[in-house]
């Protein structure tokens, strides 16, 4: 989805945020000060070069640069190191400083005086795990503490800048699904004519039910790179059983591989293994350098909140190591954002996207601020076996129809899968602003 945005044909004074690059010259001098913004007419040259420090009588606004605590002559370079990244800024006079990670330089905002400095802090990162640490600092909305025993570092809402390519090439064609919407229901088909059987048979049953019709889907182009999403920076994560835990990054898939069962033979053991599990482990993914082991839970929970599901699944001596497999329930959950989040986050994760209470069913919106949830498409999760609540079985799956989850289903029936994952501890990442046109870059 594209957004565009637009200026007022009839606004007049243009508002110039200054944007010091590492080789910049402004002409323009006469400077009108305003709160927020600079205003220059051509009078006399204002420059930085090569990101030098200048005398006062040459700028109204002068920098100093640190890196790791050390003082430079000039403005540290992207190029010069895969790792370095922009730590704060200290300006005297009150002015601003927001920093463009993708321009490499700073946005300047409220410079009231002239004879302003501002100290700019740079430092070096060791891992991807603490550069989305580091991300977190300046982002609160989109990257957050879950509040859970590991502390895990998570990005959420419906569209954080979370993409990251592992060099997987592209994608041979293109991928496009089809959305129907009956009621307040969405469900989610490979093929038009199913979409379309779908539809026909709502509106015979009941007419009044049809909101709207088969619509086309594009998940990726022919020729797009194949993407994951970064869920989050986990903390103590382990290779193996007896081995050290450790703040690894673990991904999903951007785009479902297709639909399977979770288990053909309708099993609920993921460790036995799974026909689910099985495939998994043979894709290419599972080779992916950038991949690991690691060790998965597999407590189980009957209900309760996101924070109650990530208890539950770890709650136990039941554990399978591995590279591939699905997400859980508690990552759904713990990835809601939005002005919705406090309030989701006290709901049962069944009532995720609809709240029933005494006097009235409150539509709650949280699959819609959630951008791990794909409307209208049934998807699988890791967690499954005997839950005492129920005195049953159960494998947990996201409802695409609604939003909520469930444990509810047969290991058996087909739906969704996207391939989950954790990263090595050593994976770096080394470029990109985490959109999905300038997914993070990584190496080791």
């Amino acid at each position: 989805m594209e957004l565009k945005r637009f200026e007022k044909e009839n606004q007049k004074q243009r508002k110039v945020i200054m944007v010091i690059l590492a080789t910049v010259s402004i002409l323009g001098v006469g400077l009108l000060l305003s709160k927020t913004f600079s205003l220059y007419q051509a009078n006399k040259s204002f420059e930085f070069v090569n990101g030098k420090v200048n005398y006062y009588g040459h700028a109204d606004i002068y920098f100093e640069y640190y890196q790791d605590t050390k003082k430079l002559d000039k403005m540290p370079q992207k190029g010069n190191s895969e790792n370095l990244v922009f730590e704060k800024a200290v300006c005297d006079n009150d002015a601003k400083v927001e920093w463009d990670s993708n321009k490499w330089g700073p946005l300047v905002t409220n410079l009231n005086k002239t004879k302003t400095k501002c100290m700019l802090y740079f430092k070096e990162i060791s891992t991807g795990a603490e550069f989305i640490k580091d991300l977190a600092k300046n982002d609160p909305t989109n990257i957050v503490d879950d509040n859970t025993s590991d502390h895990n570092m998570r990005y959420i809402g419906a569209s954080p800048k979370n993409y990251i390519y592992l060099d997987e090439g592209t994608y041979d064609t293109t991928i496009t699904k089809y959305l129907a919407q009956v009621s307040d229901e969405r469900m989610m088909f490979d093929t038009l004519a199913e979409c379309q059987e779908q539809v026909n048979q709502s509106v015979e049953y009941n007419p009044d039910d049809l909101d709207e019709d088969c619509h086309e889907v594009t998940y990726a182009k022919a020729g797009e790179k194949i993407l994951w999403r970064v869920i989050g920076v986990m903390g103590n994560v382990k290779t193996s059983a007896n081995g050290a835990g450790e703040s690894r990054i673990k991904v999903v898939r951007d785009v479902s591989i297709g639909q399977y069962a979770w288990d053909s033979n309708d099993q609920y053991n993921w460790a036995k293994p799974s026909t689910l599990n099985t495939l998994l482990q043979g894709r290419s993914e599972a080779s992916n350098k950038y991949i690991d082991n690691a060790v998965w839970y597999m407590g189980m929970t009957g209900s309760g909140t996101a924070s109650d599901y990530y208890k539950s699944e770890r709650n136990t001596s039941s554990t399978w190591a591995g590279k591939i497999a699905l997400m859980y329930p508690s990552d759904y959950g713990l990835a809601v954002g939005g002005s919705v989040r406090s309030a989701c986050l006290t709901y049962d994760m069944f009532e995720f996207s609809t709240k029933w209470d005494e006097e009235e069913t409150i539509d709650t919106k949280c699959e819609d601020n959630d951008w791990i949830y794909e409307p209208g498409a049934d998807e699988w999760l890791f967690t499954a076996g005997y839950i005492t609540e129920m005195e049953d079985n159960g494998v947990y799956w996201i409802a695409g129809y609604s939003g909520s989850t469930s444990p509810w289903a047969s290991p058996s029936m087909e739906m969704y899968v996207r391939p989950t994952a954790y990263l090595k501890s050593s994976v770096k990442i080394t470029g990109g602003s985490g959109t999905k046109e300038d997914p993070y870059t990584v190496s080791l």
